[in-house]
């Protein structure tokens, strides 16, 4: 391969026309399938009177044709693969390049030497890790900086595997460490020392035990460089930022997965680093990031030289505070320091500017980041919610001592704001509320009410002019005073909700709606009489800002329909007035975000709490708005349209409709027209969603209906055999078993209520095709669907189910297909979910073992549990009716234990359910009722 050849291809590359560079482009590609062509880029980048742009693009080819070429195990591999001879002459001709002048050149090769060392080693470079380190003995800084960066790119956490630990522990971690203490590199060398050692931390924290014990050697020699980076002071450098970093992200993963290797002096050492350099920063911090323009000069936002390198550092010292915090000998020195750290927390927790100004249309991601419940917004990675998230890990551990501690600091911090100027005074003030709002629950929990001044804080903090003069801690204000809302006095309570209500205005920022809206899901139930009283008007209010805020995220109009939801759960029957424009909204709304299941979750919880309200003005008004649609939008199933993705929640509406309404009188015509939607709706479906909740819909029509559905009509038609036909589709093999989940149930409601009407034949012909169904089924929740059928019916009718089932022949097995039901029974009992359902199951059973069938004295069933494989049914009902009720004693006892003592943890008191004689007691009560009917 041609040197010359390489050189005019890369020419025209760079300085050549367009149709020269697509032809040179072509070239290479041929080229690079040719002999010798790794070698003669690797010749170009040391050719002297070369162009540097040509040199340095050569070896960028080169780390191209490496990923390429050099192995055929590679993803990225296309035939041939380079050859034994000239991998070895690319690799130390790239290594030389280390000794280049030009920096670009030694970068490059950096990089294309580091991924051949993550395919060479160690099979087919042994000795890498001399050579490479070899480098770091030169006297010219720039070769140690190339040698160190080449390590840093190949020793990745998810590069490394177990042959790199012996070279690792005998040659390069100790070289690194004489290199890094002799203190003669610039701050790049040490951080990327510190990259390559917290690499290998990961990785070995990431291991098995074998991997683990050479943490005990690693913590010893390192962790005192570590805490000794962590407190060098605050500087802008970025080298310097990123050894620090390094050094706290290295020692949290010694501190949680090495925490055996250190002594009592390294805690001590660590603890005093981090804390030591959380103060020092502090003022750092306070001065770079939250300085504002309150009448002062403009600040330069970049004035530190590296404000992201410090930010970083900040988060990485906080996690290492959580790390900490949950090693116990750590824990105990930090206990000593609490008041000193929530006072650092409530500098660290400030908005910062940047922050301020990225989010300044919406500060809800800053307002609401204390991720103490499922509706907050988190601001992830944020200095904020890692300050935040610490001091709630130190108040579940000294929940005693941390709340006097933020008690102190809220009364510190009243004194310093007199000399603070207004941008400060506001930022400290709303870090306090942020802290108090985050740390709520364990407030509200403490025993001692007075371990927190709830006077003061509501006096200064929430009940401060400035409360309504700054959006943000009016905001922060609202959520906090919600969360404390039952400490506060009573006329406070009252305070909080006129400001709850009257931040809900269109004219306030989504920001400050948001949050008044999840003050009022929060107070709602704690001030429900005042709440019913203003119910109306709130929820007028909650329409109007419903149709502002359709356009906002998900989250914003999820917020405001929980406000909703928790207005009308307190108003009740005050609602009349709003009702009709709070059905029109929701359905607006359910139609603007139909793709949103949250918001459709939403939305039906909303109008089942309107049906359980079961005031007839209230209904009639949701009945006109509601109804109509909902039908359709069910007679709607066949068009491919995207209204198609609310169906299932529609179905859901309709259920709750005719479960909590079917006995009005006006209910009848509606529940009508709801039953021929539905029955169009199965006819038509092919999505398993819309036809498990229209088999659903179907079910609980005909409960609510009763025996009188055998007289209604659909299109002039008796209505039973429509039902019947829909029953069919949804028993056919050709349908999927998720789409046929509802049948069960639906069966079981049409032949527990109607079975007079359908007659012995009709019943039985549905239960052959439930056994068919059920041996074709392969999800277990059609299967249990399916079982439950039997279960339900052998409560009310056992011996008319023994008979049924005698009477259908399977001819694969030669039998009938009562013991096939039985086994699957008695094999998906322990599966079912929820001790009712558990009890329904052990209750049929019972129910066909009293009923004394003399079919069932023969019926045995498999079983692992007896050497013979086979076990009596008999026997296998006592069984599992004796799990069942060790499992219910044990639970009363467990009930009654919590009673007595809720802390008390001694377990002395509960039952032993493996107790021989409390099994025999309960075997012998059960077999003298067996051995009767046996007899």
């Amino acid at each position: 391969m041609a040197v010359p050849d390489i050189v005019r291809c890369l020419d025209a590359l760079y300085f050549g026309t367009a149709d020269q560079r697509d032809a040179a482009e072509g070239e290479l590609e041929n080229m690079e399938k040719l002999p010798g062509f790794g070698g003669a880029l690797v010749d170009l980048s040391h050719v002297g009177d070369s162009p540097l742009a040509l040199r340095h693009a050569s070896i960028v080819l080169l780390k191209n044709h490496i990923s390429r070429h050099w192995c055929s195990l590679g993803r990225q591999y296309v035939a041939p693969e380079m050859d034994g001879e000239e991998k070895g002459y690319v690799r130390q001709k790239t290594m030389q390049l280390f000794l280049s002048p030009e920096a670009n050149l030694r970068s490059a090769a950096a990089l294309a030497l580091s991924s051949i060392l993550a395919i060479d080693f160690p099979h087919r470079w042994p000795s890498a890790f001399e050579d490479i380190l070899g480098f770091t003995a030169s006297d010219d800084e720039r070769v140690v900086l190339t040698a160190l960066k080449t390590l840093s790119l190949w020793l990745r956490p998810s590069h490394i595997t177990g042959h790199y630990l012996r070279p690792l522990h005998e040659n390069a971690i100790p070289t690194l460490e004489k290199l890094y203490r002799l203190g003669r590199l610039p701050p790049s060398g040490g951080a990327k020392i510190m990259d390559i050692i917290t690499s290998t931390i990961v990785w070995l924290c990431g291991g098995g035990q074998q991997f683990r014990d050479q943490l005990g050697h690693l913590t010893q020699h390192w962790l005192p460089l570590f805490v000794e980076a962590i407190a060098m002071p605050p500087c802008g450098e970025s080298t310097v930022c990123q050894i620090r970093r390094r050094a706290a992200d290295a020692t949290v993963h010694l501190v949680t997965h090495g925490s055996s290797a250190l002594n009592h002096e390294m805690w001590v050492a660590v603890v005093s680093a981090v804390t030591g350099a959380l103060e020092r920063g502090a003022e750092t911090f306070h001065n770079g990031f939250i300085a504002s323009n309150d009448g002062e000069e403009d600040v330069d936002y970049d004035s530190d030289g590296n404000q992201e390198g410090q930010l970083s550092i900040f988060m990485s010292l906080w996690s290492l505070v959580e790390a900490l915090l949950v090693e116990k000998e750590s824990r105990a020195l930090l206990e000593k320091g609490t008041l000193d750290l929530v006072i650092l927390g409530s500098i660290y927790a400030q908005v910062m500017v940047h922050e301020e100004m990225e989010y300044k249309d919406d500060m809800a991601i800053l307002i609401l980041d204390d991720d103490d419940d499922d509706e907050s917004f988190s601001l992830q990675h944020s200095l904020r919610s890692t300050v935040l998230k610490c001091l709630r890990l130190l108040a579940s551990r000294f929940g005693s001592t941390v709340i006097p501690a933020v008690n102190q600091t809220a009364l510190r911090t009243l004194k310093d704001m007199e000399n603070m100027l207004d941008g400060f005074r506001w930022r400290r003030r709303e870090a306090i509320i942020g802290i108090v709002s985050a740390l709520s629950r364990t407030i509200t929990g403490v025993r001692d009410a007075e371990m927190f001044d709830i006077a003061m804080f509501v006096e200064h903090y929430l009940g401060h002019s400035d409360v309504i003069a700054n959006d943000m801690i009016r905001a922060r204000a609202l959520i906090c005073g919600g969360r404390l809302v039952t400490l506060l006095p009573e006329s406070m309570r009252l305070e909080i909700f006129k400001m709850t209500v009257g931040a809900l205005q269109p004219n306030n920022s989504l920001t400050m709606n948001v949050c008044a809206c999840r003050t009022l899901s929060t107070i709602a139930d704690d001030l429900r009489a005042v709440v019913q009283d203003h119910s109306d008007e709130i929820c007028h209010t909650l329409c109007n800002l419903l149709v502002q805020a359709r356009f906002a995220s998900s989250q914003s109009v999820h917020l405001f329909l929980h406000a909703v939801h928790a207005t009308v759960k307190a108003g009740g029957n005050k609602l009349s007035a709003s009702t009709l424009l709070l059905s029109r909204t929701l359905i607006a709304m359910w139609h603007r975000h139909f793709v949103d299941p949250v918001i459709t979750e939403d939305v039906q919880d909303i109008f089942r709490c309107l049906f359980q309200t079961r005031d007839e003005e209230v209904i009639t008004q949701v009945e006109g708005a509601l109804l109509g649609v909902i039908c359709n939008i069910i007679e709607k199933t066949d068009q491919k349209s995207q209204i198609a993705a609310i169906l299932p929640t529609a179905l859901r509406v309709g259920s709750d409709y005719v479960r909590l309404c079917h006995t009005r009188k006006e209910a009848a015509p509606i529940i009508h027209n709801l039953l021929a939607a539905t029955l169009g709706a199965i006819a038509q479906a092919e999505d398993s969603a819309v036809m498990e909740c229209a088999a659903a819909l179907l079910a609980v029509i005909v409960e609510a209906v009763g025996p009188e559905i055998t007289g209604w009509k659909v299109g002039g038609e008796n209505v039973i055999p429509h039902i019947l036909a829909q029953v069919d589709r949804l028993l056919a093999p050709s349908l999927s078993d998720s789409a046929a989940i509802g049948v069960g149930d639906l069966i079981c409601k049409l032949v527990g209520t109607c079975a007079e009407q359908l007659g012995r034949d009709l019943t039985e012909s549905l239960l052959r095709a439930v056994v068919f169904r059920l041996r074709l089924a392969k999800l277990d929740t059609l299967r249990e669907s399916l079982v439950f059928v039997f279960v339900r019916l052998a409560e009310r009718a056992p011996s008319a189910v023994v008979d049924a089932l005698a009477h259908i022949e399977l001819a694969e097995e030669q039998t009938t297909a009562l013991p096939y039901i039985l086994t699957m029974w008695t094999s998906i009992h322990p599966q079912i979910l929820g001790s009712y359902l558990r009890r329904v199951s052990v209750m049929g059973l019972l129910a066909l073992l009293r009923c004394g069938h003399p079919l069932l004295s023969n019926v045995y069933l498999p079983t692992k549990s007896v050497p013979a494989g086979q076990m009596h049914f008999f026997a296998v009902v006592l069984s599992i009716a004796v799990q069942e009720h060790q499992k219910a004693v044990l639970r009363k006892e467990l009930q009654d234990d919590d009673d007595d003592d809720d802390d008390d943890d001694d377990d002395d008191d509960f039952i032993d359910t493996d107790d021989p004689a409390f099994l025999a007691a309960i075997q012998g009560v059960m077999a003298e009722e067996m051995g009767a009917m046996m007899g």
